[in-house]
């Protein structure tokens, strides 16, 4: 399997409540990603759960690591997110939010048993960034209490980008029907160090 990042015209984005929300994945992109996620099905493990109720409602999700399908579009698409992403981060946030030590693996993140969900969480992260890449399901929504952000609405290909820790707690209801598959960006805490993390890389 090949894969090629590609980005959109990142000059246009919304800003709601501390949600950068823009275009950022073609559509073309998410659907070699949605198949890869396919061919590569019996790749995907539950790294994630949360303690509450975990096998009555199956909470949690499955994930593949991109840096285990390509180690190289794991790189290109960091040198994307320093041309695309951190402008509009600098704009937003100020001109030190965009300073990155390196990124985790981005990970494509699958639900697809029924009454799957994630508890509220927030992450451990300096900057989450979280893309759409299917829309033929039904429940699973991200939601954001605090901000009363509900992402149902948000178009494939498009990324939502926000503060990964503190402000920022949210979850996805269950999964009623149908596959979702999501690309999810974790950048390091600013006082992380690079030696012993696995699936990352530093800039």
């Amino acid at each position: 399997m090949t894969l090629k990042f590609t980005f959109e015209n990142t000059e246009k984005y919304d800003v709601y409540k501390d949600i950068i929300i823009m275009p950022l994945f073609t559509k073309e992109l998410c659907t070699e990603l949605v198949k890869i996620s396919d061919y590569y099905k019996d790749e995907f493990k539950n790294n994630i759960s949360f303690r509450n109720n975990y096998e009555k409602n199956k909470i949690g999700w499955d994930d593949l690591n991109l840096s285990e399908v390509s180690n190289l579009a794991f790189r290109e698409y960091t040198e994307l997110y320093r041309q695309h992403v951190c402008p509009v981060l600098e704009k937003t946030f100020g001109k030190n939010s965009h300073s990155i030590d390196g990124w985790f693996s981005p990970t494509i993140i699958r639900y697809d048993r029924v009454g799957q969900a994630t508890d509220i969480h927030h992450d451990v992260s300096h900057i989450t960034l979280n893309v759409k890449l299917n829309n033929d399901y039904q429940g699973c929504d991200l939601y954001f209490p605090r901000q009363d952000f509900n992402a149902k609405d948000v178009p494939i290909g498009h990324a939502m980008i926000w503060p990964g820790a503190v402000t920022h707690p949210h979850y996805s209801t269950p999964l009623e029907s149908g596959t979702k598959y999501s690309f999810v960006s974790w950048t390091w805490p600013p006082a992380w160090q690079a030696e012993g993390i696995e699936n990352s890389v530093r800039i």
